[in-house]
């Protein structure tokens, strides 16, 4: 049973920008589990652990959610953490082009997924971010911080969010591994 989700991946000129900034992060004694630069995108839904009869169901949701948007700029840039900086679970990279784009397109996605059963509601309201890293534990944490506050104006770059990408997600000892599994031209 696939486990998806539903991202706007990031172009490859835009690699090693994500790698320069995750060095900084290695620079660290926290205790973090690096993101792979070259799987970096932007989670528009997690979809969860879908029956393969189900699979053909949720690319046409896919398809659908995107019918009425057109390509928009994301522009990528400055630093947080989730879900607070009391408890620091993942470091990421924020969006300061293409929010309210985004966001609606991930409310579709809501809409078409979640109204057809095919996904559960988000938990949270919807932030679009770049994982750099996710903390194991609080070694580290006020290194982290200091990171995300010296890094609060840094610029990653710009793309042209163009399509979306249905993806499964194998969890291994190494890292995630993502295989396209559909896409949706927007």
């Amino acid at each position: 049973m696939p486990r998806l989700f539903v991202s706007v991946d990031l172009p490859p000129e835009l690699e090693p920008r994500v790698r320069d900034i995750q060095s900084y992060l290695r620079g660290t004694r926290a205790d973090l589990r690096f993101t792979k630069p070259e799987q970096a995108h932007l989670t528009m839904k997690f979809v969860g652990d879908v029956p393969e009869q189900r699979l053909k169901a949720v690319k046409e949701a896919v398809d659908e959610a995107v019918e009425a948007v057109e390509p928009f700029d994301v522009k990528l840039g400055g630093t947080g953490v989730f879900p607070s900086r009391d408890y620091v679970s993942v470091v990421w990279v924020g969006v300061c082009e293409g929010v309210d784009e985004l966001t609606r397109l991930h409310g579709a996605l809501e809409d078409h997924l979640v109204g057809r059963g095919l996904a559960d509601e988000a938990e949270h309201d919807y932030m679009p971010h770049v994982t750099l890293a996710r903390m194991n534990s609080g070694r580290g944490r006020t290194e982290v911080l200091d990171f995300v506050d010296e890094h609060e104006d840094v610029t990653v770059g710009g793309f042209e969010a163009s399509r979306l990408r249905l993806k499964s997600s194998v969890l291994r000892d190494d890292g995630s591994v993502h295989t396209t599994e559909h896409e949706a031209e927007l």
